[in-house]
């Protein structure tokens, strides 16, 4: 019974120990467990390191895809040339994330502001000019750049702000989407089985890639993927150059570039 009551008291200190290990996933799914700390350099990458024990590991930021620590997440952004973590805040096409003081060689704290889209447009959220910069970087919606010219939006509606464009994008989307699944669904009748399954297989990588922030020249890398496909739509044999380049882009990512060459046979 004694120990029947000593195993039950251990119980809820076990929950609380595994709340508080951060975790970290790799690129290729991997989930790590330990304590993690950050480098706080100013590389052009930040350093993660994993302890679990005595066992250490070592990671570059881009060579993670997400780490988190009890209810934060983080996930790898490019702000100034530089891979580093990104706390997520707020996530949609439209994401905004917070980073470390990019001015400030030792800043531990993630004060600074990011606005991140999924084509991978970058906007430290400016403290001068607020308007000025928002409304040219949100300009492609009518309604939010309308929005900032009759003053509707402060630096305190930021999450209005986002909402709002995110609803606009959407709505964008799905109408540019159904045009272009009338074009594609005429395309891809006239294609064979096997050309269909490629094609379907294509679509999957360029959704999965556009999730990525790190993924390098991003939008280069989805242009050739619908080249790729229009090639393939066409029943055409793809240019070596097409192919070769796609390979090189997505070298450093395994998984995309297994389903690539799942698509080419090989």
């Amino acid at each position: 019974m004694k120990k029947f009551l000593f195993t039950l008291f251990l119980l809820p200190i076990a929950v609380v120990l595994y709340a508080q290990t951060d975790r970290l996933v790799t690129l290729i799914g991997d989930t790590l467990t330990g304590k993690i700390s950050v480098s706080s350099g100013r590389n052009t990458h930040q350093i993660i390191n994993l302890r679990n024990g005595e066992d250490r590991q070592r990671f570059k930021v881009y060579q993670v895809k997400s780490v988190i620590k009890g209810s934060k997440y983080y996930v790898p952004v490019k702000v100034a040339d530089r891979y580093q973590l990104g706390l997520l805040v707020k996530e949609g096409y439209l994401s905004l994330y917070k980073v470390r003081d990019t001015e400030e060689t030792n800043s531990t704290s993630y004060s600074e502001k990011v606005l991140i889209k999924k084509d991978g447009s970058v906007l430290m959220v400016p403290n001068l000019a607020f308007k000025k910069f928002m409304s040219q970087f949100l300009g492609d919606c009518d309604i939010v750049r309308k929005g900032f010219e009759k003053n509707e939006y402060k630096k305190s509606d930021l999450n209005r702000i986002i909402d709002d464009y995110n609803q606009c994008i959407t709505e964008n989307s799905l109408t540019i989407k159904t045009e272009k699944k009338e074009t594609e669904l005429k395309e891809t009748d006239e294609s064979s089985p096997q050309n269909q399954s490629k094609i379907e297989k294509i679509e999957s990588l360029i959704w999965h890639i556009r999730q990525d922030h790190t993924v390098t020249n991003l939008d280069d890398v989805i242009d050739m993927l619908h080249d790729l496909k229009n090639k393939i739509s066409a029943d055409k044999e793809a240019p070596s150059y097409l192919i070769n380049a796609l390979r090189s882009s997505l070298n450093s990512h395994k998984d995309y570039l297994e389903q690539l060459n799942q698509v080419l046979g090989q």
